[in-house]
């Protein structure tokens, strides 16, 4: 799903956004056009704070893990076999979504270690017009002013 000028449907889907601005965007509607693309598409705009990425598998999980950071002290015993138990419920598949404990996997590993780095990683912020009309989505002038004036 992407913005499509020719398509009435995501023209009036725009122009209702910035008409009705429905989760308080802030849109402007005195002209400033600039302003008003930046807001649609920067995504420290969006102050829905929408994320897109990569659900946490057991295959993700390990792909983007640092072994190193597991041994030693690093890692309590306990909350390990915790780890170890998420990661390894019969029969084992790697594919299988752990997206549910992914805050607790992350609060357990050490402030700043690479692991936690790569697996922040895996999501960013979205814009509004991302969310709105899918990842990748950038509006431009002429989508605007053809959905504006349509």
């Amino acid at each position: 799903m992407a913005f499509d000028r020719d398509d009435p449907a995501d023209l009036a889907a725009l122009k209702s956004e910035e008409a009705d601005d429905p989760i308080s965007m802030g849109y402007l509607h005195d002209g400033a056009e600039q302003f008003l693309l930046d807001q649609f598409n920067e995504p420290a705009q969006n102050v829905g704070g929408e994320i897109s990425g990569v659900a946490l598998t057991v295959k993700v999980f390990f792909d983007n893990m640092v072994p190193s950071e597991f041994g030693g002290n690093q890692v309590d015993a306990g909350e390990l076999m915790w780890i170890d138990t998420i990661l390894s419920f019969m029969p084992v598949d790697e594919d299988r979504n752990i997206e549910e404990w992914r805050a607790q996997i992350i609060d357990i590993l050490p402030n700043g270690s690479d692991t936690e780095t790569n697996l922040d990683a895996l999501s960013r912020l979205i814009s509004r017009a991302e969310v709105l009309f899918g990842d990748g989505t950038d509006i431009s002038k002429q989508d605007w002013r053809t959905a504006r004036d349509s």
